[in-house]
C-alpha cells in the first residue's frame, strides 16, 4: 500500500496548488498532516526534484530525520505544497470483524482517511516542515498511524526490536533492565537489536503465564 506518493508532475503540482483554497475532498497520494486542528493535504516531492517550479508560499521543506520506528516517509529533504485540507473522518479508524464463531475474521485501517503526522512541541521529532521565512514546526506520527505501523507483539524494525504489549505493572522495570525505552509517541518499548531473544521471552513471561 502506498501511503504517501512522490512523483507528482509539475503540471499535477501546479493545478493542485491553484484551486488549494477552495479543496477539501482527499487528494490520492497526498499525505495527511494535522496541524492546528486542520487537516491539511500536502503533495510531497523529493528536493532534487527540479523540474517542478517554485511555487512560492504555497511550497514548504520538509525534513525527515533518522528514526528506528516506521516512518510515512524515508529519511532526507523534501518539497512540499499545500493542496487543500479535508474535513476530520466520520468513519472510525479501526473496524473488527467477526465470523460465525465470534473469531476475528480482520481488521480494516482506514488508514489512509486518517493524517499520518500531526504537530508537537516535542525538539526531538523526528521531522520538521518549514516555510520560506524560517519559521518551523515539528512533526511526528499520529496515534493511528503508529498503531497501524507497529502492532500489538513483539517486531524488528530498522534494527531494533519494538514491544507493542498491555499495560502491566512490573513489564517497565525488566525493559529497562534490558536496555529497553519508552517512545510516547508509538506507545512502544524499544529495545537493541541484541536484545530480542530476552524481550520475546520477556513477553511470554509476563502476559502468557
Amino acid at each position: 500500500m502506498q501511503l504517501v506518493r512522490t512523483d507528482w508532475t509539475a503540471v499535477e503540482i501546479a493545478d493542485l496548488v491553484q484551486s488549494a483554497s477552495t479543496r477539501n475532498e482527499r487528494v490520492d497520494g497526498a499525505l495527511l498532516v494535522s496541524i492546528g486542528g486542520h487537516i491539511v493535504q500536502l503533495a510531497v516531492i523529493p528536493v532534487t526534484a527540479s523540474d517542478v517550479p517554485d511555487m512560492g508560499d504555497a511550497e514548504y521543506t520538509l525534513e525527515v530525520f533518522n528514526t528506528p520506528l516506521p516512518f510515512p516517509l524515508p529519511r532526507g529533504l523534501y518539497r512540499v505544497f499545500v493542496v487543500g485540507r479535508v474535513p476530520q473522518p466520520r468513519e472510525p479508524f479501526q473496524e473488527t470483524h467477526y465470523d460465525a464463531n465470534a473469531q476475528i475474521c480482520y481488521r480494516l485501517y482506514r488508514v489512509l482517511d486518517y493524517p499520518l503526522l500531526r504537530s508537537t512541541a516535542d525538539r526531538n521529532a523526528p521531522a520538521e516542515i518549514r516555510d520560506r521565512g524560517g519559521n518551523s514546526r515539528q512533526l511526528t506520527v499520529t496515534e493511528e498511524y503508529a498503531q497501524f505501523a507497529v502492532p500489538k507483539g513483539v517486531h524488528i524494525t530498522n534494527s531494533v526490536v519494538v514491544a507493542r504489549t498491555p499495560y502491566a505493572r512490573e513489564f517497565p522495570h525488566c525493559a529497562k533492565k534490558l536496555g529497553g525505552r519508552w517512545s510516547p509517541d508509538y506507545k512502544v518499548w524499544v529495545f537493541p537489536r541484541s536484545a530480542e531473544d530476552a524481550v520475546r521471552a520477556l513477553v511470554a513471561e509476563v502476559y502468557r503465564r
